[in-house]
This record gives C-alpha cells, structure tokens and sequence, in this order.
C-alpha cells in the first residue's frame, strides 16, 4: 500500500515539473489550471493517505487489545507454574538436608 501511495505521490511530482516547465514555455492560464488540479489532487491523496493511517493504528490497536485477552490467562497459569515448580524445588532441599543430617550423624 505504502509503494502505491509513494509511487502516485512520485508520478505526481514528475506531473508538477512538468507544469511548472510548460508554464514557462506556453499559455499561462491553463498551465496554472492544470496546477491548481494537480494541487488539488495532491492534497486528496494526501487525506486519503491519513484516514488510512488512522484506520490502520485504530485497527492495530483493537488486535493490541484482543491479543492481551487471550494471552493474560496464559501468562498467569505459567506465573501459577513456575511459583508450583519453585515450591517443589524448595522441598526437594529440604529433603536433602534431611538425608545431610542423618549422614552426618
């Protein structure tokens, strides 16, 4: 999408040297028409290419909000995992320090 609005934009500056050398060269009155319609294109392009944006980033934002919905219980239950695993970890020392004192013993 980004490649087509650069490439339009592109060809409309080529389009805008163009009119500003034949405004130079020939008839005043309808090279500045020609330009003021160029203009005029451009800054439709130019709000065309801003309610996508803003489409887009409201759009990307949505999907933000559905991704942290469905990854929040993941992440919790892998929270609830690790503190399971680390309680076990804890035990297991104390089991081996069991055995610690009766060898020593």
């Amino acid at each position: 999408m980004l490649r087509l609005v650069v490439g339009v934009l592109g060809l409309q500056f080529l389009d805008l040297v163009v009119i500003i050398f034949l405004l130079s060269v020939s008839r005043s009155h309808i090279l500045f028409l020609k330009l003021f319609l160029l203009l005029q294109e451009r800054f439709d392009l130019s709000l065309v290419v801003l309610d996508d944006v803003v489409s887009f980033s409201e759009e990307g934002l949505l999907d933000l909000v559905e991704l942290l919905g469905i990854i929040s219980p993941h992440i919790d239950e892998l929270l609830l995992h690790r503190l399971d695993k680390f309680i076990n970890i804890i035990v297991l020392l104390f089991q081996g320090f069991d055995v610690f004192f009766i060898l020593a013993l």
